[in-house]
């Protein structure tokens, strides 16, 4: 298992499966100032070991961009995939800051249900299982591994990625620190850590 550096924290993290490890710090825009964070989340009681920015979508992405990292945050908690490569210059801004990147949302389904995500078969379908019509506008965001341009992941032979296919690509990206995964079953966690 390979492990990197998470940001300043001094802590070593796996490159897959990391659980339980922050405290959810919402995005820039209308969320609470850092003294306010840092209260609620007790960090200063060494209740939290890392104190993460979320950045979901591309407005997110881009005022982060602008601002740069929070100076009291240790890193990032980023939705990042093949298809929803948005976030790719705020994650190389993280790393020119020493900050810590974990990717949620490796295999895409933002916002679908399992059984959803893995019976979704075109745009289409997609489409109409997005809960509300604002979300229908991050279609990249919300295509599932089994759909969309997902399938250029697929090795010959395949009509969909394996999930270390998806998890390898991700991987590639050297400012990432680890990567929040939902894996459903034993063999494919060991498929995903073998690539490794």
């Amino acid at each position: 298992m390979e492990y990197r550096t998470f940001g300043q924290t001094g802590m070593k993290l796996s490159v897959v499966g990391i659980g339980g490890l922050l405290a959810h710090y919402e995005g820039v825009l209308g969320s609470e100032p850092p003294e306010e964070k840092r209260r609620i989340y007790l960090r200063a009681g060494g209740k939290i070991r890392a104190l993460c920015l979320i950045r979901h979508d591309l407005t997110d992405q881009d005022a982060y961009v602008e601002r740069g990292p929070e100076p009291e945050a240790d890193g990032d908690l980023v939705v990042y995939n093949y298809v929803y490569r948005y976030q790719e210059p705020g994650i190389a801004k993280a790393a020119q800051t020493d900050k810590g990147v974990l990717i949620m949302k490796a295999l895409g389904g933002q916002w679908l249900s399992w059984e959803d995500m893995t019976t979704t078969a075109n745009q289409e379908t997609v489409v109409k299982l997005a809960v509300a019509d604002h979300v229908k506008r991050y279609l990249d965001l919300i295509y599932p591994i089994v759909s969309g341009p997902w399938h250029e992941l697929a090795k010959p032979g395949e009509t969909i990625p394996r999930a270390e296919q998806a998890i390898q690509w991700v991987l590639k990206n050297p400012g990432v620190s680890s990567i929040l995964v939902a894996i459903a079953n034993v063999a494919e966690l060991e498929a995903a850590v073998k690539g490794r």
